[in-house]
């Protein structure tokens, strides 16, 4: 599949449409948002919609993999737990 434009999603799988990284070990499926910082608010739509891959998922747990380019942020290998709709994200930054 060839991508025509930058806002169009693309499925390498027709059992999880449009995530990012899903990783099935042990019949549990760790679900993984891969995000660019840009802001706080991109930040919190990025949470919203890795919540929403959980619920479509029936997943409880995801995770959060922010890419920080900014050299003076120094959040480079902090993490937290983020608990929203019920669901647990655990977010990383690199």
């Amino acid at each position: 599949m060839v991508c025509r434009s930058m806002s169009e999603r693309i499925s390498l799988s027709p059992f999880f449409p449009w995530l990012d990284v899903v990783i099935t070990f042990k019949n549990k499926k760790h679900i993984v948002e891969l995000k660019i910082w840009r802001g706080e608010i991109y930040h919190r739509a990025g949470i919203e919609q890795l919540c929403d891959y959980l619920y479509r998922q029936d997943e409880t747990t995801g995770y959060l993999l922010i890419y920080d380019l900014r050299k003076e942020s120094g959040r480079a290998g902090e993490w937290e737990k983020i608990e929203n709709r019920g669901k647990k994200i655990f977010a990383a930054w690199i």
